[in-house]
């Protein structure tokens, strides 16, 4: 059957090089008066897979130059009182939906997402200086993770807190009627 298409192909006065693309881009030539003009497919072929690579060298280049994001400058933590703010802090820890850890303790990093939909945005570092100066003042409990790899790693990393040459992770919210 090949044959007798590539036959029917050339006496329609198609190109062996037109005759190697009909073939590779349709298979079954059904109608062969619907092809375009003899000598035209291997030069529209050649046209387009010109685009299609340099469309491709395009995305390529595109994809290895970095993507410069612009991320809106987080805001400080709004200025609330030590006690104020612990208050807040606790009342989040002790309500958080996620990050809990056997109902007594909450991971720094959920009750910094927790913060940021009740007050806006704010910076990671700003909420954990705040955390930190309401540790000191003894009106926040933190905790550490004592059994590493018992809790999820990412939830360690996003939410250690180094104060004092400690590391703390969670605040802990079973003291709180």
């Amino acid at each position: 059957m090949a044959g007798a298409t590539n036959r029917a192909l050339k006496a329609a006065g198609h190109t062996a090089k037109d005759i190697r693309v009909i073939r590779a881009t349709q298979g079954v030539v059904s109608n062969i008066k619907a092809l375009p003009k003899p000598g035209t497919v291997a030069k529209t072929w050649a046209t387009v897979n010109a685009r299609l690579k340099a469309a491709a060298a395009e995305r390529a280049q595109r994809k290895a130059e970095p993507v410069k994001k612009q991320e809106p400058p987080k805001r400080e933590a709004p200025r609330q009182s030590v006690a104020d703010f612990s208050r807040d802090i606790n009342h989040l820890a002790k309500h958080a939906k996620e990050g809990n850890w056997l109902n007594t303790k909450t991971f720094i990093d959920q009750v910094h997402k927790d913060y940021v939909r009740k007050h806006g945005d704010v910076s990671l570092d700003a909420f954990k200086r705040q955390i930190v100066d309401a540790a000191r003042a003894g009106k926040i409990l933190l905790s550490r993770a004592d059994l590493v790899g018992a809790y999820p790693q990412h939830r360690l990393r996003e939410s250690q807190i180094e104060a004092g040459g400690e590391h703390y992770h969670m605040i802990e919210h079973a003291w709180i009627r």
